[in-house]
């Protein structure tokens, strides 16, 4: 049946293979515009592309950069290389990217892309010159020291 999964299909982590509203050439163009990043501040810029394709790019609460999947407007990061990428750091924006970062980036974008969708409830300013959004996700693994040290002060 066209659009339609087989049931024989079984991933991992109970998601569907890409969906079918992610057109090609949104996908495709993201695919080339990375290719043609020559540092990580051009990767991190691509946040329009990313959104067109269910994914998001957003800074940590230490300053590190992932890609991450975006349903109902919300960022998922849950289990990392599944639902997250790290890329890089704000601090490392005019780094060059190589090309093996290149390809685990354009893996996790084919593995992963979705529908269309935008960060939600969230006002977006301009931070460290980068167009980011103001405020920084936790990732459960990464905060944990920061997260004892709020219970431990607070």
């Amino acid at each position: 049946m066209p659009g339609k999964y087989h049931e024989s299909e079984v991933f991992d982590d109970g998601e569907e293979p890409m969906e079918e509203s992610v057109s090609s050439p949104d996908l495709d163009k993201l695919l080339y515009r990375i290719g043609q990043c020559t540092d990580y501040q051009c990767l991190y810029a691509l946040e329009e592309s990313f959104n067109k394709c269910g994914l998001t790019v957003q800074a940590s609460s230490n300053s590190r950069m992932i890609l991450c999947k975006l349903r109902d407007g919300k960022p998922i990061t849950e289990h990392v290389i599944d639902d997250y990428l790290f890329i890089g750091s704000i601090g490392e924006k005019a780094k060059e990217l190589t090309d093996r970062v290149v390809e685990k980036v354009c893996d996790f974008v084919r593995t992963n892309a979705g529908k269309p969708s935008r960060v939600e409830n969230v006002a977006r300013v301009w931070r460290n010159g980068l167009r980011m959004y103001e405020s920084t996700i936790r990732i459960m693994n990464e905060d944990v020291q920061e997260i004892a040290g709020d219970m431990l002060l607070g």
